[in-house]
């Protein structure tokens, strides 16, 4: 596969299934207070997915166990909501770091096992999309561009560098984030979303 055919094929392969379809998805992510004041990209829920903004509500699982945490959930997308059958704490296995201001550069980590086939993925907005069975891809698939990928080795980390121009017209602007892994079963996972801005 090309990777300049992924924002296609993840488009493609979100709008499959009818809009109005019970999904079961999985999607590892922060939870956030979605009532928070000044909170931009919360809409109002009690929960909502960090950066993203989902709207999170359940009856099986205690939400507020979860909050401001890093997490696994489970359950029934309905193309506005989330409905978590079961969450699981986790670690994050996606990050941004470096220095990101004009002129220098992002790094994007992708945590992983060694021989997972990753890849690191760059969006100028978020989405809520099931793709690939049930992962719930979170970046926008009409800008989403891919960076790098490769295979985890023992340092069980995949990286990929984004430099950032030198141009105070950056300044301002926000990069979203996540990783896709496949394992040597060909077993395909997302990880969580990260965002940083450019200063």
């Amino acid at each position: 596969m090309k990777t300049s055919l992924l924002p296609t094929l993840l488009a493609a392969a979100a709008f499959a299934a009818p809009a109005f379809a019970q999904t079961q998805v999985e999607v590892q992510c922060q939870l956030a207070d979605g009532r928070a004041t000044g909170c931009y990209y919360c809409p109002g829920w009690q929960f909502v997915i960090k950066f993203v903004g989902t709207n999170l509500q359940s009856t099986a699982v205690n939400l507020n166990l979860f909050q401001n945490g890093h997490c696994t959930l489970q359950g029934t997308w309905n193309g506005s909501v989330l409905t978590v059958t079961s969450a699981v704490a986790s670690a994050d296995t996606f990050s941004i770091g470096g220095n990101g201001t004009i002129g220098n550069k992002y790094r994007f980590t992708t945590d992983g096992a060694a021989g997972d086939l990753a890849l690191n993925l760059v969006a100028l907005g978020t989405a809520f999309l099931p793709v690939f069975g049930n992962q719930a891809l979170m970046l926008n698939p009409a800008n989403t561009q891919p960076l790098t990928a490769g295979l985890i080795d023992s340092g069980l980390q995949w990286k990929s560098d984004l430099d950032i121009p030198n141009n105070p017209s950056l300044i301002g602007l926000r990069l979203f984030g996540q990783g896709v892994k496949v394992s040597p079963a060909g077993v395909i996972k997302l990880t969580n979303i990260d965002a940083k801005e450019v200063r």
